[in-house]
């Protein structure tokens, strides 16, 4: 991933999880901006203005549902859920509300980097084999 000018939100409430997710999308040339709980949320991220968002589903004072809904409503941000609901309920929950993606916990940081740089590449069209 080599988009220095992508913007990253990561609200995540797990210190540590949310310091080794900030680092590698820095070590990755991308510019990170964090929340510990979704507070003052939508002032972030009128300021910020994420191409992204990782957002982890269960925190202490609102839930990543709610986030992603405000930002499918507001922004054309691309969402990437991480999460340790790992239910099929669950998932399909996170597609609903727009998820472009959606990471179970635990989870390796490269491997969330490379689902990141997906949802920022956008959509790809199919090709016929010629």
């Amino acid at each position: 991933m080599t988009n220095d000018a992508a913007r990253v939100l990561v609200v995540e409430d797990e210190p540590v999880l949310r310091r080794a997710v900030c680092e590698a999308l820095r070590d990755a040339g991308l510019t990170v901006a964090s929340n510990p709980d979704g507070a003052q949320f939508a002032a972030q991220v009128a300021a910020f203005r994420p191409d992204v968002a990782v957002l982890d589903v269960m925190l202490p004072t609102t839930s990543g549902l709610a986030l992603a809904e405000h930002l499918r409503r507001h922004t054309q941000a691309g969402i990437v859920f991480v999460t340790a609901r790992d239910g099929v309920a669950d998932r399909l929950n996170g597609f609903e509300v727009g998820a472009d993606d959606y990471v179970i916990k635990p989870f390796d940081t490269a491997e969330l980097l490379a689902r990141i740089g997906e949802v920022l590449a956008g959509p790809r069209t199919t090709r016929q084999p010629a």
